[in-house]
């Protein structure tokens, strides 16, 4: 489940990413978008590799996959600044879950080693992304 959770979070954050540097010109929110696609690029090649040596299939969170998929609407129907506001609270919402997850599943011993592994290491790159959009959210 982690791995289909992971994954559906990596896509979202590099389609939402590519949004925001096609509709916004806020340069916050620009800059939030420009930092995150290489990190959640690298992030799903990590994930791909990690999963493919653990022999487990990424099947998504269907809950999650839903949240992602209503935001990824309702961006795409958003332009100016109620693109950018949508944007910082949905990057909010969803980051704050990856953290957990990410956090949750790097701690726990009984999960596959090389998923662990993988959480383990872009735990902080998960971390560091939502304090970008935490500063964006808060306008600083």
């Amino acid at each position: 489940r982690f791995a289909g959770f992971a994954h559906t979070a990596n896509d979202f954050e590099i389609q939402s990413a590519n949004l925001a540097l096609q509709k916004s010109t806020n340069e916050m929110v620009r800059g939030v978008a420009t930092r995150a696609t290489p990190v959640f690029t690298d992030a799903g090649v990590a994930l791909e590799r990690n999963r493919n040596e653990a022999g487990i299939t990424a099947v998504p969170d269907e809950d999650f996959k839903k949240i992602a998929d209503e935001a990824m609407t309702q961006l795409n129907s958003l332009s100016g600044p109620d693109f950018d506001r949508a944007y910082g609270t949905y990057q909010l919402r969803l980051l704050t879950a990856v953290v957990a997850q990410y956090g949750a599943y790097s701690q726990d011993t009984n999960n596959s080693a090389p998923l662990r592994r993988y959480a383990q290491t872009e735990f902080p790159k998960m971390k560091d992304a939502l304090e970008n959009v935490t500063r964006l959210t808060a306008g600083k």
